[in-house]
């Protein structure tokens, strides 16, 4: 997203040895869409259930794609959160170290 629209923060709850309660929460933003009014979006959660073993970045940026709408030159960055700082998402690696993370905390 550009910095006019805050990224989704994503945090994970352990389910059992297969899949994880994926919370992304998104903060307010500008939604931009092509040929349309500028529209003010409030901060949301969205919850979903993955397997562990078959979701990667791809998968988590199209199903908040499909939420929520955005302009064509906008785009999505993916944050973890810390206690005291974010980590960014950039790619498969980076959320498979989320999730052992997760698992082994």
């Amino acid at each position: 997203m550009e910095s006019n629209s805050p990224p989704p923060h994503t945090r994970f709850r352990f389910m059992n040895q297969q899949e994880l309660a994926l919370v992304i929460n998104v903060r307010a933003y500008w939604s931009l869409p092509d040929g349309g009014p500028k529209t003010y979006s409030r901060k949301q959660t969205l919850t979903t259930t993955v397997d562990i073993n078959g979701y990667g970045l791809l998968q988590l940026v199209d199903y908040i794609g499909e939420r929520f709408m955005w302009g064509s030159k906008q785009c999505i960055t993916l944050w973890r959160s810390l206690e005291d700082a974010s980590i960014q998402i950039k790619t498969d690696e980076h959320l498979v170290e989320w999730i052992c993370i997760i698992i082994n905390a």
